[in-house]
């Protein structure tokens, strides 16, 4: 981009995919929303189009052929896809995304060229665009209502090297007539949310609400109530709590209506594998896919209370401290408690054992905490929906307990004995939940593919630190000429930051065409099924590349704000929200790791903090990105490596660290 429009680094912030589509909370609108709300916001945000641009192409292939004009469409070359056909592109995600605006190419001029009507679809898709996030970003929409940012499109002719001023929208005034949601809600046919990414949203949530920033749960609003009765429920996690009145789930977790599904009873427990307790925790897991199940105790449990009271003023004590149970007659007890306390009595008096001369409330306290965690493991035990969510990595438990005093959630995480009850090794799990230590050395990738295209990364990088760049190759400007991109085959992608201010091609001296570049804050790849998931799918099918690298960068400013959304901030909008609830895993994981280290010095913990958020946030990606059936073929059958890598930005020299450690592991 600096070379295309002559400027300098850090004058532009890019946000790139293949085929600059932009939909709904993927990544793309909360980039360029982050790029907004800086105190240095630009005043001109840019849809940039190109010809020869690889996915409208093969959309407007596939629509011609659909409309029987087949016979009329060029051969391809090289570099124009591997799918030659309609056929062989129907189930590429992102071509389908391109379909509409090559059909309304085809309408417009029903009996242009393909040349012409490629041309016309990339236009097409640029206003497509800027209308997306007109319609779609509260915050885009209002930026440009309050005159504070003008939408322009525009046009990069890659022959000529010339880039035309397409303007605003030829419906701008239309598009202004009525300001998007502030918030969205989430209905059933949103994007699922993986355990780890809720349960961090769950967390800030909870942060947000002790620090006094709560105002997510809204019910005045008529809209949003009338698309959740009629769009369906798509909870981001299930929450087993007790029924005390103290302890208001939604409110606790800054959560809106739709966003939990809540089972509530005296002493948070479930007491049979049939109950309705675990049949609705089954229902939300199977039918509604959620992913994230907390089991939340709290403090000065009543149930808790009544335990412990018992187990001291009715139970025998043994000689050696313990509690003979079966000396408790809880039939005695009136209409149903006994069975609330039959569940939890044995919980409160480990409790009591183990701390025999601490007070009534450091006894409850205990008791609370244990009871937390054998309520997870019965849960487990009770159901095989959920068990086999757990075998699959797909659903997580985590436990927690309530401070009713202070607002804040003390967290438990994961049953420490998965592995017991689980009744064999999890690898994957061991790998989440154990201090995490990067590589001293990276090993080299294994493929030669894979091996030549890093040596030219790591040889170009290091033309870019010593300041001895490569001297400029023909330019690959000019129709016919040397060094024409359409027939350069690329042999890397580099998913990297949308906040780097230095071109990813300069941080690597590349030559154009070599690489295919991806952009969006902190290195995110997007849902599955979302544009910028789709995107890098397609690079790879596309193109065939041998090595990915995601890297992530040493002073991003959205792992700054992931730490503050953990500690508690200000609610982000929707589309921010889209990007840090995924940052959010490695800084609540970096963070608790490094909280374990009481030893370390203010500035160590700082520092040591961000080095670690941001390489686990480049193996998150790297996690996600595994789990595409399209790039898990590729790296199991075509040679394709994924590796992470961090750019130090103080020196400009990019760290490699290789692939991810647990790469068979999430494969299998």
């Amino acid at each position: 981009m600096d070379a295309m429009f002559d400027t300098q680094p850090g004058e532009h912030q890019v946000v790139r995919e293949c085929g600059n589509i932009c939909t709904t909370n993927d990544g793309v609108l909360g980039s360029i929303e982050y790029a907004l709300a800086s105190e240095t916001a630009p005043p001109l945000v840019m849809v940039l189009g190109n010809s020869n641009n690889a996915v409208v192409t093969d959309a407007v292939r596939k629509a011609m052929t659909e409309a029987g004009r087949g016979a009329e469409l060029p051969s391809t070359k090289k570099s124009w896809l591997r799918f030659s056909s309609a056929e062989e592109a129907d189930d590429v995600a992102l071509v389908n995304e391109m379909m509409p605006v090559a059909k309304d190419a085809l309408m417009s001029e029903p009996g242009a060229s393909f040349e012409r009507l490629c041309e016309v679809a990339c236009k097409l898709n640029v206003w497509r665009t800027i209308e997306t996030m007109l319609s779609q970003s509260h915050v885009i929409y209002s930026a440009v209502k309050n005159g504070d940012v003008q939408l322009h499109g525009s046009y990069f002719d890659v022959a000529t090297g010339k880039v035309a001023m397409m303007g605003t929208h030829p419906s701008s005034s239309k598009l202004m007539s009525k300001a998007p949601k502030l918030e969205l809600v989430r209905i059933a046919s949103s994007p699922c949310i993986p355990a780890e990414e809720a349960y961090a949203s769950m967390v800030a949530g909870n942060a947000r609400y002790a620090a006094g920033y709560h105002g997510m749960l809204a019910t005045d609003d008529e809209d949003l109530l009338r698309s959740l009765s009629e769009g369906g429920q798509n909870p981001v996690s299930i929450v087993l709590g007790c029924s005390d009145s103290r302890a208001p789930v939604e409110t606790i977790f800054d959560m809106k209506p739709g966003d939990l599904f809540i089972c509530r009873n005296a002493g948070n427990t479930v007491a049979a594998a049939k109950g309705s307790v675990t049949g609705s925790m089954e229902y939300s897991v199977a039918n509604l896919k959620t992913k994230c199940i907390i089991v939340l105790g709290h403090h000065k449990c009543g149930a808790i209370t009544a335990a412990v009271q018992t187990v001291k003023g009715v139970a025998t004590q043994r000689e050696d401290g313990t509690y003979d149970l079966g000396s408790i007659d809880l039939e005695a007890v009136p209409g149903s408690i006994g069975d609330v306390l039959r569940d939890i009595v044995h919980v409160s008096a480990a409790a009591v054992e183990e701390i025999p001369d601490g007070t009534q409330d450091e006894q409850v306290t205990l008791g609370v905490t244990k009871n937390v965690v054998y309520t997870i493991e019965k849960v487990i035990a009770f159901s095989p929906i959920i068990r086999a969510g757990l075998e699959e990595g797909q659903v997580k438990l985590y436990g927690g307990v309530y401070d009713i005093i202070k607002g804040h959630v003390n967290w438990l995480g994961q049953h420490p004995e998965l592995d017991r009850i689980l009744g064999h090794p999890n690898p994957f799990h061991t790998w989440k939940t154990s201090p995490y230590n990067a590589p001293a050395i990276a090993a080299a990738p294994k493929s030669s593919g894979a091996l030549s295209a890093m040596q030219s990364l790591t040889e170009g990088n290091a033309r870019f630190v010593s300041n001895t760049p490569a001297p400029p190759k023909a330019s690959f400007m000019g129709s016919g000429a040397t060094g024409d991109i359409s027939d350069v085959d690329p042999t890397a992608i580099v998913v990297g930051g949308a906040e780097i201010n230095i071109p990813i091609e300069k941080v690597f001296d590349a030559t154009p065409g070599s690489m295919i570049v991806q952009r969006a804050m902190s290195n995110i790849a997007g849902r599955e099924g979302g544009t910028l998931f789709n995107s890098l799918e397609y690079a790879v099918q596309k193109w065939g590349p041998k090595l990915l690298v995601v890297m992530g960068e040493s002073h991003s400013s959205v792992i700054t704000d992931a730490f503050q959304q953990i500690t508690g901030d200000k609610p982000p909008s929707t589309a921010q929200s889209a990007i840090l609830s995924r940052v959010m895993v490695s800084t609540l994981r970096a963070s608790e790791q490094v909280n374990a280290s009481p030893s370390l010095t203010s500035a160590g913990r700082d520092t040591l903090m961000r080095k670690l958020a941001v390489e686990l946030n480049a193996l998150y990606t790297i996690e996600q990105l595994l789990t595409s059936p399209i790039i898990a073929k590729a790296v199991k059958e075509d040679g394709l490596e994924l590796h992470a890598a961090v750019l130090d930005c103080t020196s400009g020299k990019v760290n490699f660290l290789g692939e991810h450690p647990m790469q068979a592991e999430i494969l299998a």
